[in-house]
């Protein structure tokens, strides 16, 4: 899975908390790249996703982040563009999501594959600096379910849990654990 920094060139170099994670950031500009998948999918139509598929047999995740990137959205994510992983995320229906997050320097020229994207969509990190996000609330087990808003709407785990890691890592350069999040039950349709 591929997460996407836009925005002017990183400040400087410093590291969150979390051992042996090696980070640039610090700044407060820029924006995330999310898309709506395509309504006619037969797995996740229309709910909102990062670039990312299936590893292909020889490539290793951040291969497949990088190429996913460019079939997806036609983004071409440079040599020296990752900043760093985030956590794996095990997902309901028992697949490994194992996110990048990469820096690209505005501006991007997307090239959508409406075979798999609906639409791109360009958020500011400081949309999600509001003491409501992220929401959370407690499933009928009992479960912690985790949402962040973009455009009018809600994006839930696992989308909602790496974009929370990723922007407590940006804007707040702070390393927050997301692995327990769980997802709606839709969300493993």
């Amino acid at each position: 899975m591929a997460v996407v920094w836009l925005g002017a060139p990183p400040l400087e170099d410093r590291e969150p908390d979390e051992p042996g994670f090696e980070a640039t950031g610090g700044n407060e500009m820029g924006a995330v790249v999310l898309t709506r998948r395509a309504s006619h999918l037969q797995r996740h139509p229309g709910q909102w996703a990062f670039p990312g598929g299936r590893i292909d047999p020889g490539e290793s995740a951040e291969q497949c982040a990088r190429r996913e990137c460019l079939e997806e959205i036609g983004l071409e994510l440079g040599g020296d563009s990752l900043v760093g992983a985030l956590d794996d995320f095990v997902t309901r229906s028992g697949f490994v999501i194992s996110p990048f997050l990469f820096w690209h320097q505005e501006p991007a020229r997307f090239i959508l594959e409406p075979n798999e994207v609906e639409s791109v969509h360009v958020v500011a990190w400081r949309d999600f600096d509001r003491p409501d996000v992220p929401r959370q609330r407690r499933s009928s087990q009992g479960h912690r379910l985790m949402s962040m808003p973009v455009d009018g709407s809600w994006v839930h785990a696992p989308t909602a849990a790496v974009l929370h890691q990723a922007f407590c890592l940006i804007w707040r350069l702070e390393w927050q654990d997301v692995r327990t999040a769980e997802q709606p039950m839709f969300a493993s349709r």
